[in-house]
């Protein structure tokens, strides 16, 4: 969206927009992802689905429509992939993949809140930087967060209530245990 955006002339695309119409921007991702390529002047292949919660039986006929025509354009150019030789190689150290036990710490960059008042539930937006971040991330893929108290707040909290900060808090159903601090 930035005056700096490239000019995407050369790019073809297409855009399945999913959502939930239960929500005031109904797939508006899809639709903004949809103008900007359009304005940036990428080549739209096909008009955009949007797909509401039920999505499957759409989404499957936009694939299969996508494959049989990205199966023609492949068909219809000669061009091979150029080979690379010489290329130099960074080998590093692994590290142990991240985990419960081994969270990636990630930095929150946007947290609105999507839902009406007047809803049931709240449903967020988060945009969530994953800078240094080196394993693969898909859309899709499962994403846990685990917040993160300001210890300064814990401690001024602890301390206006007047509560003992080591008293043991059972966590959850299980026989876990934690100071009332963590």
């Amino acid at each position: 969206h930035g005056d700096d955006a490239p000019q995407l002339d050369q790019v073809n695309f297409a855009v399945l927009a999913l959502g939930d119409q239960d929500f005031p921007d109904f797939c508006q991702a899809g639709k903004d992802f949809d103008h900007i390529l359009g304005q940036l002047g990428a080549n739209r292949v096909a008009d955009r689905v949007d797909c509401d919660f039920d999505y499957e039986e759409t989404a499957e006929q936009w694939i299969t429509n996508m494959i049989e025509l990205l199966t023609q354009a492949s068909s219809n150019t000669n061009e091979e992939t150029p080979s690379v030789e010489n290329e130099d190689v960074t080998i590093e150290e692994p590290q142990a993949p991240y985990s419960k036990s081994n969270p990636f710490q990630a930095e929150v960059l946007k947290n609105t809140i999507l839902t009406q008042p007047e809803a049931s539930r709240e449903v967020r937006h988060l945009e969530i930087s994953l800078e240094g971040y080196r394993e693969a991330y898909e859309p899709g893929d499962s994403l846990v967060v685990i917040p993160q108290n300001d210890p300064v707040l814990v401690n001024q909290l602890i301390d206006a209530l007047n509560w003992d900060a080591e008293t043991p808090i059972q966590m959850n159903d299980s026989d876990s245990m934690r100071s009332l601090k963590e």
